[in-house]
């Protein structure tokens, strides 16, 4: 698990272009906010490049463990 401290991180300035439909296109992803559609995701043939949780979060972290244990 990798804790993002600085929006000059990598990782956080792509997700924020994925925010935007050139951004997307650019990297052929998207995101999925939301616990209840990040849940939807992990139910399909998507490729999941990471899934974000806000630290705290008691149900994201349930579904973290629960995907580890699988």
């Amino acid at each position: 698990m990798h804790f993002i401290t600085s929006r000059e991180n990598s990782r956080y300035k792509l997700w924020k272009k994925l925010k935007t439909k050139k951004g997307r296109d650019q990297q052929g992803m998207f995101l999925a906010e939301g616990e209840h559609l990040v849940e939807e995701a992990l139910k399909s043939s998507w490729s999941i490049a990471e899934i974000l949780i806000r630290q705290g979060s008691a149900r994201g972290e349930a579904l973290i463990r629960s995907l580890l244990n699988h």
